[in-house]
């Protein structure tokens, strides 16, 4: 038994105790053991079990009441505050994921585009990118940054370079699929509140980006600054 429920126990006997004595200290029939004295302890017990005692506590009883109805009030209005609280964080997570799946996904296609496409990515729609900005800032301030900067390279390159420029064309389709990769990873480890520490992350698997480097003759060393989010010796 722990020792709450002792002390409980030892405070129910002593009250018990003492409610008997002070009854019994009140009472004018006499000794305890007497009949007049069962007889009025019977109608008492009684009375009580007759709600009698009510009329005697009944402004005590209207407060204690109100009381417990404010109490109660304030409960449910927290639990509906957390409720929205909850639900709102899980609809936080929900889009953020979606802004970064759907966004890894459009930077997959402008890598391709750019790489073996017909019009090198000169027709690339990056509205959804864009439009995912504000979410990326609240994921992270860097990532945000990184993907952004990313996006304003590669269409600067696609709008400026000759099409026979492979190697650049190569090169700029790398970055496309390392901040495609970049992106889906952090959409697949976001905290319960739809963010993710960007700003000291450093062993991102590159899993198959290591595969699009290697199908474009690009060494990892040609993505920049985005080579340092990933984990290069990590094979899985």
């Amino acid at each position: 038994m722990t020792n709450w429920k002792r002390w409980l126990i030892a405070l129910w006997a002593a009250w018990m105790l003492l409610a008997y004595i002070f009854a019994w200290q009140r009472a004018t029939c006499g000794l305890p053991w007497e009949v007049a004295c069962w007889v009025s302890g019977w109608q008492g017990l009684g009375d009580v079990i007759l709600l009698g005692w009510v009329k005697d506590y009944q402004e005590l009883l209207a407060g204690l009441a109100a009381l417990g109805g404010g109490a109660a009030v304030v409960i449910a209005y927290r639990m509906q505050a957390r409720d929205t609280a909850n639900a709102m964080a899980k609809a936080a997570k929900l889009d953020a994921i979606n802004s970064c799946n759907l966004s890894s996904q459009r930077f997959i296609d402008l890598a391709f585009d750019i790489a073996h496409g017909p019009n090198f990515g000169a027709n690339f729609n990056s509205d959804l990118i864009v439009a995912s900005y504000p979410r990326f800032s609240t994921i992270d301030t860097m990532l945000a940054t990184v993907t952004m900067a990313t996006l304003r390279d590669v269409l600067g390159f696609v709008s400026v370079q000759p099409t026979s420029d492979i190697r650049g064309r190569h090169i700029t389709a790398a970055e496309c699929y390392a901040i495609a990769r970049i992106l889906d990873f952090v959409g697949n480890n976001l905290d319960e509140a739809g963010t993710f520490d960007f700003k000291g992350t450093v062993d991102i698997p590159p899993a198959t980006l290591r595969s699009h480097l290697a199908f474009l003759a690009v060494k990892p060393e040609a993505l920049g600054t985005l080579r340092l989010f990933f984990d290069w010796n990590n094979r899985e």
